[in-house]
Formats: C-alpha cells, sequence, structure tokens
C-alpha cells in the first residue's frame, strides 16, 4: 500500500484549532466548499419541515402533522446517508496516508440522546489510550455508528406518526426533534474532520481526493438508509458501492 508523506514532515505538529481555522490555497477550499454545499443540501428543509410538524403538534392538529412526518423521514434519511457515506470515503483515504489531523474525541455534551451521549463517552474514555492516528479513525468510526443508529430509529417514529398511530404526537415528534439536533451535530463533527484533514493532505492528492467525495455523494443519492448498518464501523460495514442504486427495503424498515 502506498502511503502518502506531506512534505516536511519534520515540523511542529499543529493543534485542533490551527487545522480548523488555518487558510486553505484556493483548491483545498473549493473542496471543501463543494463537499460542505453537498452534505447540507438536506438540512435546512429537514429543519423547516420539522418545525412545522412540531408546531402542528403543539397547536392539536395531529391529522395535518402526520402529512408532514413521511417528508421529514425522507430528507432525515438523505441527510444521515450523505454524512456517512463522506465519513466512510474520508475513513478509506485516510489509511494511505502518514500524517493525520489532530482531533477532539466526541464530547456527550453535545449530543442529546441516550444512545448518542453513551457512544460519546465510549469514543472519549477510548481515545485516551490510543495514538494521534488512531483516534483520527476511532471519531470517524463511532461517528458512523451514531449517525447510523440515530436514522434507524427516526423513520420508525416518523412511520407510527403519518399512520396516525402515535398516542402522544407531542411527545413523538420532541424525539423526533431530538435526533435531528444529534444529527446535525455529527455534521458539524464531520465539516470540521474534513476540513482539518485537507489541511494535512499533499497538494497533489486534492483533486483525487475531491473526485472521490463527489463520486460518493453522488452515490448517496441512490441510497436509502438500508446503506446505513447501526452499530457497525466503516471497516465492518465495507464500501459504499458507486454501482447501481440498491433496491430500496419496504418504507417501514430503517436499517
Amino acid at each position: 500500500m502506498i502511503r502518502w508523506r506531506a512534505k516536511g514532515q519534520a515540523h511542529r505538529k499543529r493543534t485542533i484549532g490551527e487545522e480548523w481555522e488555518g487558510w486553505l490555497p484556493p483548491s483545498k477550499a473549493e473542496t471543501f466548499a463543494a463537499a460542505k454545499s453537498a452534505l447540507c443540501a438536506d438540512s435546512s428543509m429537514l429543519e423547516v419541515a420539522l418545525n412545522e410538524g412540531v408546531g402542528l403538534s403543539h397547536r392539536s392538529s395531529p391529522a395535518t402533522s402526520c402529512e408532514v412526518a413521511p417528508i421529514c423521514a425522507d430528507l432525515f434519511e438523505r441527510l444521515a446517508v450523505r454524512i456517512e457515506v463522506a465519513l466512510r470515503t474520508l475513513h478509506s483515504t485516510a489509511q494511505n496516508f502518514g500524517i493525520l489531523p489532530s482531533v477532539a474525541p466526541l464530547y456527550s455534551g453535545f449530543f442529546r440522546s441516550e444512545a448518542a451521549r453513551r457512544q460519546a463517552k465510549r469514543s472519549r474514555l477510548l481515545s485516551h489510550f490510543l495514538t494521534s492516528s488512531s483516534q483520527f479513525f476511532l471519531k470517524l468510526d463511532d461517528l458512523v455508528i451514531i449517525v447510523a443508529d440515530l436514522a434507524a430509529e427516526f423513520r420508525p417514529l416518523a412511520g407510527q406518526i403519518g399512520l396516525d398511530r402515535a398516542a402522544s404526537p407531542e411527545a413523538f415528534w420532541d424525539r423526533l426533534e431530538m435526533l435531528d439536533y444529534d444529527l446535525k451535530t455529527c455534521l458539524a463533527e464531520t465539516l470540521v474532520v474534513l476540513k482539518s484533514f485537507l489541511y494535512v493532505l499533499p497538494d497533489e492528492q486534492t483533486q483525487h481526493f475531491r473526485r472521490q467525495m463527489e463520486a460518493a455523494v453522488r452515490t448517496s443519492a441512490r441510497l436509502s438508509a438500508t446503506a446505513l448498518i447501526p452499530g457497525k464501523t466503516p471497516e465492518q460495514a465495507g464500501p459504499v458501492s458507486v454501482g447501481p442504486a440498491r433496491r430500496p427495503r419496504s418504507r417501514q424498515s430503517s436499517a
């Protein structure tokens, strides 16, 4: 396996803040901007739809909120798949490099759902016993697990609302809002890791990485949450196929 090494390895290793706030050359800045735009494409629409659903449920309009729930489920799924595919692309690409960026461990206080908080606490604990490179891969692994678990919970809940089977629609919508909050946290963490990786990526590899990321994000548009495997790291789940679109499972299945 070829392992690319950045020029001038003897220089001081930069801090997380320096890598995040550091200036990127035009080609890297364009790569980051393109990836950010693609990853955030559904985020705003999801926020609008969720706010509408939550508002309707709290205004005692459960029948109308039922119509919004399937839209939220589709948007959440699309965003989750985009994030997961980007993380797995980062994971597979970074394995070919000898220098990786510094990353901060996941912080449970940034999450609201119980499962995400547990995973973040576990990740933070393990990071104390790992090298800097291993911490990088651990963070990607744990973000993939959290994203997949969030997607696995969101659609069944939205399905109950959509079928008007939720005993307490307000509580169900509040739960969906919590899951969305955690997914947005994963999106923010992914963007930080992505920019930090671009900061240390050798200049000659930027365009190749951009093509890989763009191909992966395009593929994500053809995938449903069947691409997300709850509890699996990128290596355990395997690479995302860039071939023909998968046949979607039943709408009531989220994994």
